[in-house]
């Protein structure tokens, strides 16, 4: 079994994201902020909904997907960065 098929059966997100860079960004975010992502982005939950149901405030809920979108693009910069640097 190589390595990806093994990274893929530990990933909750496996099933849910085919892009390798992005599941591996969602996996190094903490756990409350991956479950806030999944409500938002494959729940289609407003933030109104996700705030009720992890019993957050609207803010709260609000600055964690704000700055977790921040800290996956920034992630998968750096991913590409280093794909293109060593493919020079």
């Amino acid at each position: 079994m190589d390595q990806e098929s093994t990274d893929k059966e530990k990933s909750p997100w496996a099933a849910l994201v085919e892009n390798t860079e992005l599941r591996e960004a969602l996996m190094k975010l903490a756990e409350k902020t991956q479950r806030v992502i999944f409500l938002r982005f494959w729940e289609m939950q407003t933030i109104e909904e996700i705030a009720n149901e992890l019993r957050m405030e609207w803010d709260t809920v609000d600055k964690i997907i704000d700055g977790s979108l921040l800290t996956m693009r920034e992630m998968l910069k750096a991913s590409r960065k280093n794909q293109a640097d060593d493919a020079a």
